[in-house]
């Protein structure tokens, strides 16, 4: 992953360098991205619920299943309904300075299970200095099936962390 993003990078540098950016417009979810280290989107959007009884079971040794293949036509859908809200954009815009790279979209089923697994813990994550993680779930959200937690920036810095292995903690 960092070798492929290495060479595009240094690929993409002269183009990238000699653009004009237009300034980044206020942004109030910008501003609580950068403070807290996530924000909330001001909307919700309207996606299907997803028949998942085709992947029961699958996930069993797996923190989830991406069954993004199955479903790209909704995927597409709600990643552009996402990225059409202008509050979304100016967000993303700013936050990336005016140069957003996008590295993956993908639609992940996880089940809920007895005791948590591999990305389902407590993980910072790696491998860019810079990312972004826009989320939205697909099917209800509950007690027994999430739900997802999210610290602030601040309490998160309080854990020390290896600067190269992604190390998951349990709540302990």
């Amino acid at each position: 992953r960092w070798a492929v993003k290495g060479i595009n990078t240094l690929r993409d540098l002269p183009s990238r360098m000699s653009e004009n950016v237009a300034p980044s417009p206020p942004s109030p979810l910008l501003d609580m991205l950068v403070s807290d280290g996530y924000g909330k989107l001001p909307r919700t959007i309207a996606v299907p619920e997803i028949d998942v009884s085709p992947y029961t079971g699958q996930a069993r040794n797996k923190p989830f299943v991406d069954i993004t293949a199955d479903y790209l036509d909704v995927v597409e859908k709600a990643f552009v309904d996402i990225l059409a809200d202008p509050e979304t954009a100016a967000m993303i815009h700013g936050y990336f300075e005016g140069r957003p790279w996008l590295w993956n979209v993908a639609l992940n089923y996880s089940e809920p299970r007895e005791g948590l697994t591999d990305s389902q813990l407590w993980h910072f994550d790696y491998g860019d200095q810079r990312q972004l993680h826009l989320m939205a779930y697909f099917s209800d959200v509950g007690e027994a099936s999430g739900p997802f937690t999210f610290l602030r920036m601040e309490d998160s810095q309080r854990v020390a962390r290896h600067p190269f292995v992604i190390e998951r903690m349990t709540d302990d």
